[in-house]
């Protein structure tokens, strides 16, 4: 100490220089700590803030006002968190990113690591070195995660009861390995024993004869494809355990299992037998009830023919005699009949429908001459409605003139019909986009909004006090009828109102 005293009475220059020297890098490490990027704060032995950086400042929001000179508590959201740490400061244990969750000024958490000791001076405790890291993105990064990871787990757990209790199992195929994974419920299903060793070769085994070379064929085309579509089909096989013949449903889908990694095909299969089976129950039963309807409608038909013969004989000599209550009795009787023939061939129409076996002729015809034809025929049936006719003139149309002149009387006779207190119905024909309109309007009842989207079923029937008799089958005949024209039966109606039914037609 001497000599640098004496030194510096020696050398005042020199000694001035060092000074400047010593005061530019305390200063400069006063800029390092204030202005450091890390936070950084200190506090006494009674847990108060004597000071802290920028960096500390700006990571919770507060001022240096707001911050120093406050108990270290006031900024800790968990007070158990800091009680331990500063018990764990008094006992002279040094903190390695210490887990903390901090209070902002914005009322947000921080999430943050501290790392601390004590400065100690002739052992008294004066302040803490205190580090805080911010970590909250990473944190809730973690957290995230951890959500995620759970919301899997509870995904597949929810899977596995619903592969559980619809009998389903999963697979998975490595083609370049030729790998083949089956779940316990895929090996049920497959009829394999669980010690058995099972590979793609086992599995083409236990396919029924006249399906593995399609199948084999569509599994090895999917995994070349590698598209996004989900494949599917349905297979016989024969079991290995049992040799029972079961129907299966596989599903599947070709996904990679990392950048220009290999292929992986999963998927689904199901045993589908029982609904196969029953399927093809309701395809036999179906076409005995086809048959059944053909048979007793050709048998109805002909005494319906002899007694429409009869009929026109009898009303022919009634005409002659002039025997005005005959003509009319047998008049009425004849329109009965005329009906019931009509009923009886819708019947072998719709046999004839859905054994594919109903014959569609077009040609070019006038649509005039069908349309008068049909209002002639109709106005027979009733004496309380007019049928008025509107357009339909010079309009040539392509399809099958008797299957549409059938569409058009069926609309007729339920104009008729659901119009129980008479009144105007209307045939009308539009030309609209080189197509011909053809409608049919009454003035009747009307439809209910909610039977609209089913009328034109087969079988059904509206469930109304109103309704006329009839089996529900005329309306589906129609649309079928005009299907096979490229067209489709619609219709606007309002209950209390009236119905309007149409379709299109290609003009010739």
């Amino acid at each position: 100490m001497m000599k640098e005293l004496k030194q510096r009475q020696e050398n005042p220059v020199v000694c001035e220089e060092k000074i400047q020297a010593l005061e530019a890098r305390v200063e400069e490490l006063t800029d390092f700590i204030e202005n450091a990027s890390i936070p950084l704060h200190r506090v006494d032995k009674n847990g108060y803030i004597t000071w802290a950086n920028q960096a500390e400042l700006d990571t919770l929001g507060f001022t240096k006002e707001e911050y120093i000179g406050t108990h270290i508590t006031s900024f800790h959201a968990d007070q158990h968190v800091i009680d331990d740490i500063l018990a764990r400061l008094s006992k002279n244990e040094t903190l390695h990113n210490y887990p903390a969750r901090l209070k902002c000024k914005d009322g947000s958490i921080k999430h943050v690591l501290i790392s601390s000791n004590v400065l100690r001076k002739d052992g008294e405790f004066l302040h803490t070195r205190c580090f805080t890291r911010d970590v909250t993105e990473l944190v809730m990064e973690m957290n995230r995660k951890e959500r995620l990871l759970q919301e899997l787990e509870e995904s597949e757990a929810r899977m596995k009861m619903a592969i559980s209790s619809t009998n389903m199992g999963t697979w998975e195929y490595t083609p370049a390995e030729s790998h083949l994974y089956l779940s316990p419920e895929a090996i049920s299903i497959l009829g394999f024993s669980n010690e058995q060793a099972i590979d793609y070769a086992g599995f083409l085994k236990i396919l029924h004869p006249e399906e593995r070379t399609r199948i084999h064929q569509e599994l090895n085309a999917s995994v070349k494809a590698i598209s996004n579509e989900i494949y599917s089909t349905k297979f016989k096989i024969i079991r290995p355990g049992d040799q029972a013949e079961r129907w299966l449903h596989l599903q599947g889908k070709i996904t990679l299992k990392s950048a220009g990694g290999s292929t992986r095909f999963i998927g689904t299969v199901l045993d589908i037998t029982e609904a196969v089976l029953a399927e093809e129950k309701k395809k036999q039963e179906e076409q005995r009830k086809n048959a059944f309807i053909a048979m007793v409608s050709h048998e109805i038909k002909t005494p319906i023919t002899a007694v429409t013969a009869y009929l026109q004989m009898v009303l022919q000599k009634a005409q002659k005699d002039q025997d005005s209550f005959y003509i009319n009795l047998l008049s009425r009787a004849d329109v009965k009949i005329k009906k019931m023939t009509a009923m009886v061939q819708d019947f072998l129409n719709v046999t004839r429908l859905e054994e594919g076996k109903l014959q569609i002729i077009k040609k070019q015809f006038e649509l005039s001459k069908m349309i008068h034809e049909v209002a002639e025929e109709g106005q027979f049936l009733t004496t309380t409605h007019t049928i008025n006719i509107l357009g339909c003139y010079d309009l040539k149309v392509f399809g099958d003139e008797e299957k549409l002149s059938h569409v058009l009387s069926n609309l007729l006779s339920n104009a008729i019909k659901y119009s129980p207190n008479g009144g105007n119905v209307f045939i009308k024909c539009e030309s609209l986009n080189n197509k011909a309109r053809i409608s049919v309007t009454d003035q009747g009842i009307g439809i209910k909004e909610s039977d609209q989207k089913r009328i034109f079923e087969r079988f059904y029937r509206v469930n109304n006090n109103q309704a006329a008799s009839g089996f529900g089958i005329g309306l589906y005949l129609a649309s079928e009828i005009l299907a096979h024209h490229n067209s489709q039966l619609q219709i606007n109606s309002k209950e209390g109102v009236g119905s309007t039914f149409f379709f299109d037609l290609e003009i010739s």
